[in-house]
């Protein structure tokens, strides 16, 4: 009897690693508007935490696909304003077992894919316990400098995967908080997990239309256009003074 349900204990644990699981978070920017002082600034920010978007997983044992999903909460606000307020952009793609990233995004009218090398954060692991959906989750902890992230994982869930770009926990990633602390005040993003599912009909979507780039490459694109628009500016201020 004891031989029977190991065995049955066993092909289960099997086949729940063959499933796909699909998690859908909520996410949300927390910007602490205490020290802002600039109007402009202040009316961005608290718009930008106001705003509510929504982003789905769906993982197996070595790989996942993380994007957007068009959901409508009934306290969203509308905005056309594009960038922080919308929330990230672009949708990646996870192997864990070949150690690589493919993020797809269309920037400035063309589909990029970014392929980058990933590897697991320091997660320092705690013993704090909390529940998320019914589930039980323990917090990781990662800090370098002044880049903060705190990780509740559900250890009953055997997918070592998370929202975004995070994994490498012993269970599926429930919440994220990233912090970014600055004298003006705490800059966070956060990851919450509102559906769990499994579901082996998902489809997990390998990014294939684009220009494939490395890290490095999109790094210096991202420069390039950073130095364009400081450029624009500095001759902005120049006009004005002339």
């Amino acid at each position: 009897m004891k031989k029977l349900l190991f065995t049955f204990l066993l092909s289960s644990i099997s086949l729940f690693a063959q499933e796909k699981l699909v998690v859908e978070y909520q996410f949300n920017y927390d910007f602490d508007t205490s020290k802002i002082t600039d109007k402009k600034t202040l009316d961005f920010y608290k718009a930008t935490n106001e705003n509510i978007s929504f982003f789905e997983l769906i993982t197996k044992k070595n790989e996942s696909y993380f994007g957007r999903i068009e959901k409508i909460d009934n306290n969203q606000k509308t905005s056309s304003n594009i960038g922080l307020i919308g929330g990230p952009a672009g949708n990646i793609y996870t192997n864990i077992e070949d150690k690589y990233s493919l993020f797809s995004i269309d920037f400035n009218g063309k589909n990029l894919i970014v392929k980058d090398t990933i590897k697991s954060l320091d997660w320092v692991l705690s013993k704090d316990k909390a529940k998320i959906l019914g589930y039980e989750v323990r917090k990781a902890m990662y800090q370098k400098d002044k880049f903060i992230v705190e990780a509740w994982y559900a250890p009953e869930l055997v997918f070592k995967n998370g929202p975004s770009k995070y994994y490498g926990l012993p269970g599926i990633i429930l919440k994220i908080v990233e912090t970014i602390k600055s004298d003006k005040g705490d800059q966070k993003q956060i990851y919450t997990a509102i559906s769990v599912r499994l579901d082996d009909k998902a489809k997990i979507e390998k990014p294939t239309k684009g220009q494939l780039i490395t890290q490095k490459e999109f790094e210096q694109i991202i420069d390039e256009m950073n130095n364009k628009f400081k450029k624009m500016q500095s001759e902005k201020i120049d006009k004005k003074i002339d």
